[in-house]
């Protein structure tokens, strides 16, 4: 690619110092390419040939030359007086323009006061005192870009803009290359998903307290009873599962299914199909509620996962009718730390000895639950406090679901449960990784050390736990 004249001239960091490279010119990345990958493109590289060629022809003329820096600079001069985006090229004013860039570029700011009193006019203060203020800023600049400090942190940024640019390449694919619609690899590997943070509920809202019973305390669990009280009324229904009652469920609550039907300690209880249960309770509950419940986490994540399974109506109709929930349990711990446990019957055994409700019926949780709160006298601002919203819920357990589904495909990884879990909490699985190795050699070690919105990597620095993922997938490769 180049004349007679300078064939001889090592340009090539690898053919200068192959061992840094460990003799291997696959090891070398190219601080001036995309992704410091080596350009392959034949076609390209003929075109580039014939380029350079021209170039080398003459390269006495051109081995004197600098730094553009200076050229790059009067061009943006040009850019501020006559920009591209107006037609000046053509106008009257357009050679005064570029002679006022030149006046700049060569006296500074202060070439208006010399072409005013050439002229034989008035400066003007402010126009001096803005002029003198723009040189001043100009130099202490140029001074603060020169120093050492500065140009080691234009090296560091050029780094991580590169560093960036192979990431986005390990995740993307073969996202920018031609013939893009012929290109096979392009699925996209997610960017680092964040697990959903807590969001409390504001503005005015009506408090309800609910409670469920449920099949049991799975992700999977139906509810049986659902019940709620406010001021102006009580709502409780029945409701038949779509699956099992667990035996621990039964000895709690006392609820058993046969035949298709609820039954109590062995009495046959009027039960409403869930679909129908649920629909009915939201219809009930008042606009903007806010549900009360102790031990709000279960409660609310057994009626978002009910109604999402339920269908789409259902579900917007939640989000539409409840604002959020609040979870007492929290609020008892602060009330009372000195208590043994924060359970509700614990409670209720301390503050009303004499209560009679039957704990484990929704209903009597609910009755049980307001007695409680009002006995206490729990000010608005203490349930906000403990609340966090609907949509929270939701967020929680979309994510929930898609990293149970990437830990299951990640068994075989060789790291620890921990690695795992954090590896699929942020949105890979195992062909994500696969991906990333298939990629690039690097591919795993980018998508790793990958900084996330904290400026920590997205898994892991560790060099023994990456050699190990890549390891593994070299034995895949094996077999």
């Amino acid at each position: 690619m180049t004349s007679a004249k300078i064939s001889d001239h090592i340009w090539c960091r690898f053919k200068k110092d192959p061992s840094k490279f460990n003799n291997n010119p696959a090891n070398m990345k190219h601080k001036g390419l995309p992704y410091g990958k080596h350009l392959i493109d034949s076609n390209l590289r003929k075109a580039l040939e014939d380029v350079f060629q021209k170039q080398a022809d003459k390269s006495d003329k051109l081995s004197s030359m600098g730094s553009t820096q200076a050229n790059e600079s009067f061009n943006n001069i040009v850019a501020s007086k006559a920009p591209k985006t107006y037609h000046y090229s053509e106008s009257e004013s357009f050679d005064v323009r570029v002679a006022a860039a030149v006046a700049q570029k060569n006296e500074g700011y202060g070439y208006v006061q010399k072409v005013f009193k050439k002229s034989e006019l008035s400066p003007g203060y402010f126009n001096a005192k803005l002029a003198l203020k723009r040189d001043v800023d100009r130099s202490r600049k140029r001074k603060s870009t020169s120093t050492k400090e500065a140009k080691r942190r234009r090296i560091d940024l050029k780094a991580k803009r590169s560093y960036s640019q192979q990431v986005a390449q390990v995740r993307e694919g073969d996202t920018y290359v031609s013939g893009i619609e012929n290109a096979g690899d392009t699925e996209e590997i997610p960017s680092t998903v964040r697990k959903p943070i807590v969001t409390r509920v504001h503005g005015p809202c009506t408090l309800v307290h609910f409670d469920v019973e449920s099949t049991g305390l799975g992700n999977d669990a139906d509810i049986t009873q659902i019940a709620a009280q406010t001021e102006k009324g009580a709502f409780s229904k029945y409701v038949i599962p779509r699956v099992p009652i667990t035996p621990e469920a039964t000895h709690v609550t006392g609820i058993s299914m046969a035949s298709g039907q609820l039954y109590k300690d062995g009495h046959r209880l009027p039960a409403v199909s869930l679909k129908i249960g649920i629909t009915e309770f939201l219809n009930w509950l008042p606009e903007s509620s806010l549900l009360v419940a102790h031990n709000a986490k279960f409660d609310s994540r057994m009626l978002v996962n009910v109604s999402s399974s339920i269908g789409a109506s259902v579900s917007d109709l939640l989000v539409t009718k409840v604002t959020g929930f609040s979870d007492t349990l929290a609020i008892f711990r602060k009330l009372h730390p000195d208590f043994e446990n924060h359970k509700q019957v614990t409670i209720a055994e301390k503050l009303i000895p004499d209560h009679n409700f039957s704990l484990h019926d929704a209903m009597d949780d609910v009755h049980c639950l307001r007695t409680l709160c009002l006995l206490e006298n729990i000010p608005m601002e203490s349930y906000l406090k403990e609340s966090f919203t609907t949509v929270y819920v939701i967020d929680k357990k979309m994510y929930n679901e898609k990293k149970i589904g990437n830990r299951r495909s990640l068994e075989i990884l060789p790291v620890t449960n921990y690695m795992k879990d954090k590896i699929a909490g942020s949105g890979l699985c195992y062909s994500h990784i696969k991906l990333a190795y298939n990629r690039s050699d690097d591919g795993i070690y980018n998508l790793f050390i990958e900084p996330d919105g904290d400026k920590k990597p997205r898994e892991t620095k560790s060099k023994k736990i990456l050699d190990a993922i890549v390891s593994h997938f070299d034995e895949q490769i094996k077999k």
